[in-house]
């Protein structure tokens, strides 16, 4: 949403800048602005519960949400550019230059970020001290760096995924309430810190809800009715894309919770007489999808 935002004012106020431009700007401000979030707020609760941490980051979007609501309104804006209009025709299907656009730059985005965390010392020291950061912090590494790296990083890919999409969009502050449950869901069957499953995961969600879209349009809505009944139908009738939204939705939670249930049986296998959960053939970075699983379940 932050992003956005600064693309459309950079747009409506500098004589119609590019959203591809104003990248230039977004992702440097939103890098200080993660950077400030995890010192002022995620650094005092780190050593919580994962719990914890999310609920806070959640009440954190609904103030700034709430704080673009009083600041800019609830009204929907738009911005247009030269390539806005422009579509290539495969077959029956249409595809805007906006859209080629924002596949593109997610393709790159998406490539240079596993190349960060495998083959950069950054990405290396990253991934150690989500595994085990006291055991990193022992060979060297400084995880308040790092978590404050980890977080800016994040927001700034987050705003930079903005400004792409603004172009074809509309701007206002619940424009990314739709996203974040299809986040939880890409992540929860990638996994946690797997790059490359959330890459096919979120990719699949995506050619999935078109063609079932597609599908509800052409035989769900079909009325057999009388004249005198379409218009009655068709006012009432609900959308396909949100029917096709909650069919991919649950499909997904469903294949999550089994597999959640199948980590958990292996976890409950492994519980002493103290209570204490030891499981030495659940990796950390399943442990973490268990918590995930419970949480958003």
């Amino acid at each position: 949403m932050i992003g956005m935002y600064i693309s459309y004012w950079m747009w409506q106020m500098l004589g119609g800048i590019d959203p591809l431009i104003s990248l230039f700007v977004v992702i440097p401000s939103l890098f200080f602005f993660g950077a400030l979030i995890y010192w002022t707020l995620l650094r005092p609760i780190m050593e919580r519960t994962d719990e914890s941490k999310i609920a806070l980051t959640v009440g954190i979007s609904l103030i700034l949400q709430n704080l673009a609501l009083i600041m800019f309104t609830g009204n929907y804006r738009t911005v247009h550019t030269s390539y806005s209009d422009g579509i290539i025709r495969i077959g029956n299907i249409n595809v805007g230059y906006p859209e080629i656009i924002a596949f593109i730059f997610v393709i790159i985005m998406s490539v240079g970020l596993g190349y960060f965390l495998t083959k950069t010392d950054a990405g290396k020291a990253m991934r150690a001290v989500a595994q085990d950061s006291e055991m990193a912090q022992l060979l060297g590494i400084d995880p308040v760096r790092i978590y404050t790296m980890a977080v800016a990083l994040a927001i700034a890919i987050t705003g930079a995924c903005g400004s792409i999409i603004v172009s074809y969009l509309y701007v206002f502050p619940l424009v990314g309430s739709p996203f974040t449950l299809i986040s939880f869901i890409v992540v929860i069957i990638g996994g946690l810190g797997n790059v490359k499953g959330a890459f096919i995961c979120g990719i699949t969600i995506g050619i999935l809800i078109i063609p079932l879209i597609k599908f509800l349009n052409r035989n769900f809505f079909r009325a057999k009715t009388k004249a005198k009944g379409i218009a009655a139908i068709e006012k009432n009738k609900v959308p396909p894309n949100a029917v096709a939204s909650v069919i991919i939705i649950l499909f997904c939670t469903s294949f999550s919770l089994a597999v959640s249930n199948n980590c958990g049986a292996v976890v409950s296998n492994n519980i002493p007489n103290n209570g204490a959960i030891i499981n030495k053939r659940t990796s950390p970075d399943e442990k973490s999808r268990i918590k995930l699983n419970i949480l958003f379940f």
